[in-house]
């Protein structure tokens, strides 16, 4: 009788252990991906696409969206108005934002296209 019954036994072993692995997988998935969230709502949000400084487009950009500035969340921001800007095949429209300022009495310059000879060439924005 313990013949019969140990086979059985061993295939419900083997079975009990093939689901604690799989169980154990779901878990290490698990902790990775919560390990993941925490690192990314620690780490700094990803930058923004900017224009480049120093290329010059053929094509002359669209002109500027007109956008709603949002009320200022603090005194020590400035509004970066909306621009676009060249991926490399197309004109790309980046929403405005607020940065944080340097110093209390800095204002904002913001960025723009300028003409030259062969297109377009993006100045970078400035604090002043």
């Amino acid at each position: 009788m313990a013949f019969a019954y140990g086979p059985k036994r061993l295939m419900r072993m083997e079975e009990f252990m093939a689901r604690q692995s799989t169980k154990s997988r779901y878990v290490a998935v698990a902790a990775m991906l919560v390990a993941a969230g925490a690192l990314a709502a620690c780490s700094p949000p990803p930058p923004r696409m900017a224009a480049q400084t120093g290329v010059v487009v053929a094509i002359q950009p669209p002109p500027p969206r007109d956008e709603l500035q949002p009320p200022p969340p603090s005194p020590q921001v400035g509004w970066n108005p909306g621009r676009w800007t060249w991926d490399g095949s197309r004109y790309v429209w980046i929403p405005g934002q607020y940065i944080a300022r340097p110093a209390v009495q800095a204002r904002w310059t913001p960025g723009h296209w300028v003409a030259q000879s062969g297109g377009w060439l993006w100045i970078d924005g400035s604090w002043q």
